[in-house]
């Protein structure tokens, strides 16, 4: 398999460093950051091939960072992230066709098990 362009948007260190433990076998060329504002200048930058990205953010919602991913690369696959359970936000999801979703706090191997069904 190639190596995977991956972006990670997220604001907790401590879930940053679980999705790194999750993923550290796979082959994957990691980028993260904390906020949406930096996610959207990296993907300006960059092509990923998969968006983990926290739903609520400060100053920008998660979604709108995966939204203007989806138009900026069409084959990006997205993860949303959150602590909100995922019937919750079902319509959201839908709307912004997400092709995972993680509800935290989530182990590394639910975190590898939704990652690579999005890839």
């Amino acid at each position: 398999m190639a190596t995977k362009k991956v972006l990670l948007v997220e604001d907790d260190v401590a879930f940053q460093q679980l999705v790194k433990l999750a993923l550290g076998g796979q082959d994957c060329d990691f980028d993260v950051t904390m906020t949406g504002r930096k996610a959207l200048q990296l993907m300006q930058k960059n092509s990923y091939d998969l968006i983990i990205c926290d739903y609520r953010l400060p100053k920008m919602h998660g979604l709108d960072v995966l939204q203007a991913a989806r138009s900026m690369n069409d084959a990006c696959k997205c993860v949303l992230v959150s602590a909100t359970p995922r019937d919750a936000l079902e319509t959201e999801i839908r709307k912004a066709k997400v092709s995972g979703f993680l509800q935290k706090p989530a182990s590394p191997s639910e975190i590898l098990k939704e990652i690579r069904k999005a890839l």
